[in-house]
């Protein structure tokens, strides 16, 4: 497999192309990481776009194997696990890390994915796509939450359990995980 180390900042350029209009890339925290951010306008769940929430994704070196870190600078984020969000390492009392995919459900979708398309930038395309529209997705859910008072996570939003319950969780369906029917197994 090509050293994904080599496609972090081409990565990183396009997951800004998907944030947005004005979304910017930078060097990350570490040598060889990158950083994407900019306003996201939200549009998922029923929101139109008006609201937008200002964010940025790290990507190291390993974004094939360790999903990128997300992080939202928007008050109305609830920083629990059941809201999956915590504190972020900013001096910015309301940045939350948002948990917008389980580490093991993004290493093995890359594992099945790079092993049946051999071209970068199909991975870079859906990569990228994945961390927005889940970004989205987990942050029209606070917003909607906020506006309306709603006080816990609705059971009928889909969300793996926490930590390594999720893990297991995950691990326990991904013999029928959406994806494995397009991209088949990794021997």
């Amino acid at each position: 497999m090509l050293e994904e180390s080599v496609w972090a900042a081409t990565f990183a350029s396009e997951v800004a192309q998907r944030i947005g209009p004005g979304a910017d890339v930078g060097p990350g925290p570490k040598p060889g990481w990158f950083w994407a951010g900019g306003l996201l306008a939200l549009t998922e769940h029923g929101e139109d776009g008006r609201t937008a929430v200002r964010i940025r994704v790290d990507i190291s070196p390993g974004w094939l194997r360790r999903s990128p870190t997300a992080t939202a600078f928007a008050r109305f984020v609830r920083q629990h696990a059941d809201w999956h969000a915590s504190k972020a390492s900013f001096p910015i009392p309301w940045a939350a890390k948002l948990c917008y995919v389980l580490d093991d459900e993004w290493k093995w979708f890359f594992a099945d994915l790079t092993g049946a398309q051999p071209d970068p930038a199909v991975w870079l395309k859906c990569g990228a796509l994945w961390i927005v529209r889940n970004t989205n997705s987990l942050l029209s859910r606070h917003l909607i939450a906020d506006r309306y008072g709603i006080e816990g996570w609705c059971d009928r939003w889909d969300a793996w359990a926490h930590f390594e319950a999720g893990s297991e969780e995950f691990l326990q369906q991904y013999p029928s995980a959406p994806w494995r029917k397009q991209f088949g197994r990794v021997a």
